[in-house]
């Protein structure tokens, strides 16, 4: 399965490296550049892990609906959960 790690800052991203090290694909975007991700090779699946890391502002969540509503092979997600400044969410 493919990661997302979409990330508000750099430093940010380092903690969440022990569980991206469990994937065998990773795409790593700035929440700014959102658009970018939809032309990824990434949405051609059925099923996607989303990792937002970002400590503090926006709702995290939100880039994930985002993603769902943009991606017709997506219909729902679920959290799966949260360490350091990660929230880690099953699109499927």
């Amino acid at each position: 399965m493919h990661l997302l790690c979409i990330y508000a800052q750099a430093y940010e991203v380092q903690p969440c490296f022990l569980e991206a090290s469990n994937y065998k694909s990773i795409t790593f975007v700035n929440k700014d550049a959102m658009d970018t991700i939809f032309q990824q090779d990434a949405f051609t699946g059925k099923e996607i892990i989303v990792m937002v890391a970002e400590e503090f502002g926006e709702d995290k969540e939100g880039y994930v609906r985002q993603i769902v509503e943009k991606c017709p092979s997506l219909t729902s997600y679920e959290e799966l959960g949260s360490y350091a400044y990660s929230t880690s969410y099953h699109l499927y």
